[in-house]
């Protein structure tokens, strides 16, 4: 009886696992993968459900040992293939992070650059635009200093 039951409340939630797997297709953006587990979980389900056929009719061969077996090599096909596209779900990730990765890099680099080219053009105005000008103004100071000192001399 213990086993009957274990059967059971197996089989129930290997079918809500199913069940929700399938629910969430449209999450994943229906990709492939996520169709093999939820067809992997069904067909764990319907093992089980075969298990328990064994129990209530022991003599049958064909659902004790074909079906149930073909349906065990079944998942584990199906569960390797998903298992596969796992893996390439993976690598595309880890591609796009190195393409996230490289893009900051190039913006890191275009912002110092941008910096560094706003600096050169600061100090270059400082220096052509203000270093005229305040040799310009001292010379005018000069020349006022030396003008008064020449009219003081006069008077």
């Amino acid at each position: 009886m213990p086993i009957k039951l274990a059967l059971i409340i197996s089989i129930v939630l290997q079918f809500a696992a199913a069940i929700i797997a399938l629910t969430l297709v449209k999450r994943t953006k229906t990709n492939v993968a996520w169709w093999l587990i939820s067809i992997a979980f069904l067909l764990m389900a319907f093992r089980r459900v075969f298990e328990m056929m064994q129990i209530y009719v022991p003599n049958s061969k064909f659902v004790s040992g074909f079906l149930s077996s073909w349906t065990g090599v079944l998942i584990s096909i199906v569960v390797l293939l998903s298992l596969i596209f796992i893996k390439r779900i993976f690598n595309v990730l880890k591609q796009v992070e190195e393409i996230r990765k490289q893009n900051e890099s190039k913006i890191l680099s275009a912002i110092i650059k941008t910096e560094e080219r706003e600096r050169l053009n600061f100090s270059k105005e400082l220096h052509d635009g203000l270093g005229p000008l305040l040799s310009s103004v001292k010379m005018s100071i000069s020349s006022i200093i030396q003008n008064k000192n020449q009219s003081d001399e006069v008077v």
